[in-house]
């Protein structure tokens, strides 16, 4: 699940364009480039209201899903990200407990949010807390957080939101590195798909070759059993 700030200072200019369009730009190529075995949503946060102090309770209970898991594509991707423009707070709790509804439990499924923000927590609702509780939970959800543009007194919380969720933390100065730190994390689920198969891949042969050699004794023994039903062998031979 991508997670993206649409609090207001992703409006503020960037390499000449809007830190939300280079962010949009960064999540449209992690798009095109992942694989198809990935299954990807979209949840946004701090896009109602506005960043003024009178609309901050609005703001900071705004934090939904865009997109399920699995909605996600070349094809879609535009039309989710047009619906989205910098507007108001930074509830960014709120967005990674409500995202963990949007992961189902399976045994042979690997979870993981990437969050992208250009800002630390202005809603009090404890973004450091909430990825411990989601990693910590039934669907273990780890929580990747790429701070774009943000100070070095804003990546200590966002580092320790990363470190709670058992996740990665990365700092993206522009919209070029911004792009460069989703491959990274496109990279690394790509060795985590690899490995996850090879786990699979294991388990099943291990469990045919189980299979295979009960089915081979099983049969010796009837045979055994047959020999000494035609008095072949002597029940002490069988």
């Amino acid at each position: 699940m991508i997670i993206l700030d649409a609090s207001g200072s992703m409006g503020l200019k960037i390499d000449g364009q809007t830190r939300m369009e280079a962010a949009k730009n960064a999540i449209r190529g992690y798009v095109n480039s992942i694989g198809t075995d990935v299954k990807l949503g979209l949840f946004v946060y701090g896009h109602k209201g506005s960043n003024l102090t009178s609309d901050k309770p609005l703001s900071c209970a705004g934090a939904e899903q865009v997109a399920p898991i699995g909605q996600v594509s070349l094809t879609t991707i535009d039309g989710y990200l047009a619906t989205i423009k910098p507007t108001g707070w930074t509830p960014m709790g709120l967005a990674i407990r409500n995202a963990a509804n949007s992961f189902s439990i399976s045994q042979d499924q690997y979870n993981e949010i990437i969050l992208v923000t250009d800002g630390d927590e202005t809603c009090d609702s404890n973004p450091i807390g909430a990825a411990r509780e989601i990693y910590a939970s039934s669907v273990k959800v780890k929580v990747n957080v790429i701070g774009f543009a943000v100070s070095a007194a804003e990546q200590n919380t966002l580092s320790g939101i990363a470190l709670a969720g058992g996740g990665s933390f990365s700092v993206a100065s522009n919209s070029q590195e911004l792009i460069n730190k989703l491959d990274e994390l496109r990279d690394n689920l790509s060795k985590i798909g690899v490995e996850v198969k090879c786990r699979a891949e294991a388990d099943t042969n291990f469990i045919n070759c189980y299979s295979n050699v009960n089915r081979k004794v099983g049969d010796y023994v009837f045979e055994l059993k047959r020999g000494f039903y035609k008095k072949e062998i002597s029940k002490d031979e069988y």
